[in-house]
């Protein structure tokens, strides 16, 4: 027991290597270095007023040691995001910027005009922020033109068309989106898990990536896509030697999903350096298919990963 304490103990301290607080009346602002995983990072641990902001941002235009800025959950007010933009506007030592689990809907035309002025900013965390189609076509055309931007998380925004309302807008979105994908050069890694798309927006998402040879990471998982869907998603890949792995969710009945398995193998054969994560709502056993899925064990068990729900490995 005792030695398992020193071994968390040592952990800690390789993950942070340094930590200080700065004045105590802005106890809320620390900065850390994780040399394991090669981050400085500021962070953000309360709600911050104007004055707190203000604050925040003079730190940070003198502190240059810190390069990824993380907001915990709630504590970016909507009224604080154009001083944090301006602030980022200027600022040159940043490349990593978290905002996720704060609401930024309202604000979504200011974090564009960032995208369109900073050269700096590689990854970007906008996870559960309350972005909707309307958003999405802003961050849009603010993806097209940016050069730096190499890691996008839009993971629990509802940008999908598969809640009816406002379906024609929400597909509008998508289509720019996928427009901007075309031409954007910098970006490698895309998150557009549980957005609630549908077959039609992950199709849109996939055909960009035969003008885009840049994005080397894809996840659309949590959207629950029928097994046609996955099928024609897995064929369109076949054109796409960059994309080294791809992550979905398959919402599958038992008498199709032995196309889903050789559509998978298919992909397998033609792209030797793609890693794909399956993952699905149901299961039971399908005898049939064991021949099928010990191919994909034996043969490529290193390239294939899977949930619980969706046995590859069979026994």
């Amino acid at each position: 027991m005792i030695q398992s304490k020193n071994k968390l103990f040592l952990l800690f301290f390789a993950l942070l290597i340094a930590f200080r607080c700065f004045a105590s009346d802005h106890e809320f602002i620390s900065c850390f270095e994780s040399k394991y995983f090669e981050k400085k990072y500021l962070s953000i641990g309360k709600k911050l007023s104007k004055e707190d902001m203000l604050f925040f941002v003079d730190t940070l235009k003198k502190d240059k040691f810190c390069t990824d800025l993380q907001f915990s959950p709630g504590t970016l007010a909507s009224q604080n995001i154009g001083i944090l933009v301006d602030a980022l506007k200027i600022t040159e030592h940043v490349t990593g910027v978290a905002l996720s689990h704060n609401s930024l809907s309202a604000e979504a035309e200011k974090i564009a005009n960032l995208l369109k002025h900073n050269n700096t900013i590689q990854e970007l965390e906008l996870q559960d922020t309350g972005i909707s189609p309307d958003e999405l076509f802003v961050l849009a055309e603010a993806l097209e033109v940016n050069k730096s931007l190499e890691k996008l998380n839009l993971r629990d925004n509802y940008i999908g068309s598969r809640i009816n309302f406002a379906r024609l807008k929400k597909k509008n979105a998508l289509a720019r989106f996928a427009e901007a994908l075309k031409k954007n050069q910098a970006l490698k890694d895309l998150n557009l898990s549980k957005c609630n798309l549908n077959e039609e927006d992950a199709l849109l998402i996939v055909s960009a990536l035969r003008d885009n040879t840049n994005i080397k990471n894809l996840d659309i998982s949590g959207n629950l896509l029928m097994p046609k869907a996955i099928i024609a998603i897995l064929d369109a890949l076949h054109a796409n030697q960059s994309l080294i792995s791809i992550s979905l969710d398959i919402n599958y009945r038992k008498e199709n999903i032995e196309a889903v398995i050789y559509a998978v193998l298919e992909l397998l054969k033609i792209n030797t350096r793609i890693f794909i994560s399956v993952g699905a709502t149901s299961h039971s056993e399908i005898p049939d298919l064991k021949k099928l899925l010990s191919i994909i064990n034996t043969k490529y068990s290193n390239r294939v990963n899977s949930s619980p729900g969706l046995s590859w490995i069979i026994n």
